[in-house]
């Protein structure tokens, strides 16, 4: 639980002195974690004292070719400044790191490091690649460097496979942008390494400082923008608190069966003090102390706790690699969560571990030690000893109650994740299929080549026997990757301070709408009228109609689109609300925008067939080779593959581990429930005989040993339920859509429990009924 929850909130980036590194981010009201522009950063790198060294990432998808029999295909790199790795401290093992020259002229220095897995994949890992060059978006780079393999990037989850100087930012990516100069436009992630001896708190009231001073001088594109100063951990606590949540849920739920461990290692443990007291009364009478015989016990418990857990981190590693088997991109971008049992892993399990052994062994140990040299002597009398199983009976109902809380939390993860499963997204799933094209960069077409073949595409495939529709869109609904547009809305009063909204927003052509079946509520839908020619306008959802025009039409009014380049465009339609990010968001605010008014090149050709839309790809493919043989083709996949290997792998995710971590919680309770009974049989072993030899008969035997597991496994499930039902009410938003006190749950949890205590009762009532009362007798 700790590996999986460190992967992806709590493990530092794989750099030295990790501590001193944190994120700078410029902000508003409506997104206090937003990037920096160059011209920002510039100045912030100029005048500031608190940081020993500031760098800065862009993510960059690009189309990329090595040179090998694998073709192109699209990836993830990052665009850095000249210090980026001097900032980080990591030096490549072949080749060389940017120098500070490289971070001064733009378009100069086509080069590039490229990492430690593209190395080996791509080119063997072979010590000659330094001088070979790969293709970014058509242009050559050459390579001077690649990373070590333990330093992934800065993004617990997105790996990028190349590294490119930011300077080329404007060759590689959107050559139409002033990313360096314009200080509206903000692409940047910042990091910094705070000097030695100073803390976070004045780092943070330097930027403060800083962020004023630079509102007073660029007013026109700083006014209401501030900056702010995170630590890793406080940074993705901060852009996602959900995952805050999730972590302590996961947490949680390992704790509690950790919890049902030690209280199942210590009951057993109880049932070896009556035999240990006279080793322990022997050990007192030839002058042992009482804190030397906790000693004793203490180490045993170290002992096999250190063994156990050895073999927990085996079975930890096996989970891992599980884990790290799940394509969260569907294949499409190097993105996975880095599970493993590493140094901090391990070093936190020995911790819990072991400390969790000593902890149950000490139970005993203060029993078995417990009491004067006489009182403990006289206690090894069989006649005179008696036993106490009252503590061991409540340590029981506290195991059935936390595997009740375990198996509840794994009933609320399954019912969550299958009603996800059923939700209707907003959009069409089934026969349907997209496939990426990128012309500008894929064959050197300008913007508008790039259009007019995608008309030409669209024509040739609605013509295809069993197609019904194709449109154009530059994202995938419910994909990894998404946009935000900076508007402003007429007369919609924003908060004060505040001088632009940020919405969710997309690009898409013609057939959008009609292929995905996400219906147009009123308006109309972009049309070939809406060229660059002709006034600009937009579709916006339901949400956005009901969040930002409360009472009023907003057909026809207009919106300031704050892009790079500051436009003005009309309402003309309003589409149903859909599932755009996740299936658990609730009603998002979203944009659609023509592409035909839009700068943008990458598209996805969305088709939707009659019959299954796999077996249809082979044939677009084709027809789009009849246009363009030489047209490279990305990231080809199924809507349903989308939504079940991409969309829903964090549920997934969850379900499984909490489904198989209820399972192992399921088993501890119900074998200490088991060890219980058995030790009370052969405990009462003589009372049994007694009552058989007067007359009582073996189902009568049976059924009062059953009666006794009941009685112990009933009140832990009662307290159980009331625990889970505080539990599940305090992180209801955990388990959406699934209700936290759905009585299905509930009971099934119950019946599932009281039949395996039923189970667990029957070997102990069989042995009690079987007992001999004159074996019993002849031996008093």
């Amino acid at each position: 639980m700790f590996g999986t929850v460190d992967a992806f909130l709590f493990r530092p980036i794989p750099v030295p002195q990790t501590d001193r590194i944190v994120r700078i981010t410029s902000g508003t009201q409506s997104d206090a974690l937003g990037l920096t522009s160059y011209p920002d950063f510039a100045d912030l790198r100029e005048r500031t004292m608190a940081f020993e060294a500031l760098a800065t990432t862009q993510e960059l998808g690009a189309a990329i070719d090595t040179h090998g029999q694998g073709g192109s295909r699209v990836t993830f790199g990052l665009l850095v400044s000249g210090d980026f790795f001097k900032t980080m401290r990591v030096r490549p093992v072949v080749g060389r790191d940017f120098r500070s020259d490289e971070d001064q002229m733009p378009a100069r220095d086509a080069v590039a490091i490229i990492s430690y897995g593209m190395w080996q994949r791509d080119f063997g890992g072979s010590t000659d690649v330094i001088g070979k060059t790969i293709q970014v978006n058509r242009k050559e780079l050459t390579i001077i460097g690649v990373v070590p393999q333990t330093f992934t990037g800065v993004n617990a989850l997105l790996h990028p496979e190349f590294y490119v100087p930011r300077m080329m930012v404007e060759v590689v990516d959107d050559p139409g942008t002033r990313f360096l100069t314009d200080r509206n436009v903000r692409v940047a992630e910042v990091y910094g390494r705070i000097r030695p001896g100073l803390t976070l708190e004045q780092a943070r009231a330097e930027v403060d400082r800083f962020a004023k001073q630079l509102e007073q001088e660029n007013p026109s594109t700083n006014r209401g923008r501030f900056m702010g100063v995170y630590s890793q951990v406080g940074f993705r606590i901060a852009a996602d608190p959900s995952n805050f949540t999730a972590a302590l849920l996961f947490l949680l739920i390992g704790g509690v069966v950790l919890v049902i461990a030690c209280v199942n290692v210590a009951n057993l443990l109880l049932s070896t003090a009556p035999a240990r007291t006279r080793e322990t009364a022997v050990r007192l009478a030839m002058g042992a102390t009482r804190a030397r015989l906790i000693r004793q016990f203490a180490v045993e418990s170290f002992i096999v706790s250190t063994v156990a857990t050895a073999a927990g981190l085996g079975v930890a590693a096996i989970v891992g690699r599980f884990i790290r088997s799940i394509e969260i991109g569907a294949g499409l971008l190097p993105v996975w969560l880095d599970m493993q049992v590493d140094t901090r892993v391990a070093l936190f399990a020995f911790a819990i571990g072991i400390a969790s052994g000593i902890l149950a062994g000490l139970v005993p140990a203060l029993r078995c030690s417990r009491g004067d040299l006489e009182q403990l002597m006289r206690s090894t009398n069989p006649r005179v000893a008696r036993s106490r199983t009252t503590f061991r009976q409540i340590l029981v109902g506290a195991q059935v109650a936390l595997a009740t809380v375990v198996l509840v939390l794994s009933g609320l993860a399954l019912e969550s994740l299958s009603l996800l499963k059923k939700a209707d997204p907003g959009f069409r799933v089934d026969n349907l299929f997209a496939m990426g094209f990128d012309s500008t960069l894929g064959r050197g077409l300008s913007v508008v080549e790039s259009h007019r073949f995608y008309e030409q595409v669209l024509q040739r495939v609605r013509k295809v026997p069993g197609v019904e529709e194709a449109g154009l869109g530059h994202h995938v609904p419910l994909g990894l990757l998404g946009n935000q547009t900076d508007v402003v809305i007429e007369g919609y009063v924003m908060p004060e301070g505040q001088h632009a909204l940020s919405v969710s927003s997309t690009i898409i052509g013609d057939g959008y709408f009609d292929t995905l079946r996400i219906p147009l509520v009123r308006g109309r839908t972009f049309d070939v009228h809406d060229t660059n020619e002709a006034p600009n306008v937009v579709i916006i959802n339901e949400a956005m109609a009901e969040k930002y025009w409360p009472g009023r039409d907003p057909l026809g009014d207009r919106i300031e689109i704050r892009t790079p380049k500051v436009k003005s465009a009309q309402v003309v339609g309003i589409a149903r609300t859909a599932k755009y990010r996740s299936f658990g968001e609730r009603s998002l605010p979203f944009l659609y925008l023509p592409l035909a008014q839009s700068e943008e090149s990458f598209v996805y050709l969305f088709v939707a067939t009659k019959a299954d839309s796999a077996s249809f790809i082979p044939v677009v493919r084709d027809a789009v080779r009849e246009i363009a043989p030489n047209q490279p083709i990305y990231d080809v996949r199924t809507m349903t593959d989308v939504v079940r290997r991409q969309a829903l792998w964090s549920d997934t995710l969850t379900a499984q581990i909490a489904t198989g971590v209820g399972m192992a919680g399921l088993l501890l309770g119900i074998l200490g429930l088991y060890a219980m009974l058995a030790y009370s049989v052969s405990q009462r072993t003589r009372e049994i005989g007694i009552r058989m030899a007067v007359g009582a008969t073996s189902r009568r035997v049976s059924g009062m040993i059953v009666l006794q597991g009941l009685k112990w496994s009933i009140g832990g499930i009662v307290a159980g339920v009331f625990l889970s039902s505080i539990l599940g009410s305090a992180i209801q938003d955990t388990f959406a859509p699934a209700n936290p006190q759905d009585p299905i749950v509930y009971g099934a949890v119950i019946t599932v429990l009281l039949a395996v205590t039923l189970l667990s009762c029957y070997q102990p009532a069989r042995r009690a009924a079987r007992i001999d009362p004159n074996e019993c007798l002849r031996c008093e």
